[in-house]
């Protein structure tokens, strides 16, 4: 059974939604973003974020001894992991090491929840300068190979899931999806000549550029920006 209600959902009195166009241009660990009436910006996602590695690699050291010392029979004389082909080895799991394990999870999940504020805080910041939203089509998952660690602890790709979200809550995506290459292409000729305009400082040593195909950029920052 579905139930569908009309109306417009609760939307809270601070979270205001603007009517501009937006242009951004998502990097690994930077977002660019571009209105069309304002002042283009170039930030880092998530950079109040401030993972304590040395505690959590600690901890992973101590989980490695706990283990070694629970199942001394799979490892090698040389300290090697047994290989046993298809048959599985067991592994004991002590008291300790599960103390260690909730230390450590506990720490990753404090890290995380605190990405997910700063990149709801952003979200919202975002929404506060416009309803229309234009950004490439990009392979989250190429990233992870390519760069890595530093595209797990900024997390670009869930700052979009979230960004997409609370687009289709407030109903400021049609289709229930990100504006696609035909609804961008009017958005081009304003991004193009940002350049231009003296209210825009920041953007004139930057290069802007288009693709003609649907996966293209909406605009491009040259050396290392983006």
């Amino acid at each position: 059974v579905q139930l569908a209600l009309e109306g417009t959902p609760y939307q809270k009195p601070k979270h205001t939604v603007g009517t501009d166009i937006i242009g951004i241009d998502l990097g690994p660990s930077t977002i660019a973003i571009v209105p069309r009436a304002g002042q283009a910006a170039l930030e880092q996602l998530g950079a109040e974020l401030a993972p304590d590695a040395q505690a959590i690699r600690r901890l992973q050291r101590q989980m490695e001894r706990q283990r070694r010392a629970a199942n001394p029979d799979n490892y090698d004389e040389r300290g090697r992991v047994k290989q046993r082909g298809k048959q599985r080895l067991r592994w004991k799991r002590s008291h300790n090491y599960e103390r260690t394990r909730r230390r450590k999870a506990h720490q990753e999940r404090r890290l995380s929840a605190h990405r997910k504020s700063l990149h709801g805080r952003m979200v919202h910041d975002l929404v506060r300068m416009g309803n229309t939203i234009i950004l490439e089509k990009i392979s989250y998952k190429g990233w992870q190979k390519q760069f890595g660690k530093s595209v797990g602890l900024r997390a670009p790709g869930m700052f979009i899931e979230r960004l997409r979200r609370t687009g289709v809550t407030d109903g400021r995506h049609p289709a229930r999806s990100l504006h696609t290459y035909h609804q961008t292409q009017p958005i081009f000729s304003r991004l193009w000549n940002l350049r231009e305009k003296a209210g825009i400082p920041e953007m004139a040593p930057l290069s802007l550029w288009h693709r003609s195909c649907a996966a293209g950029s909406v605009f491009g920052v040259s050396s290392g920006l983006s």
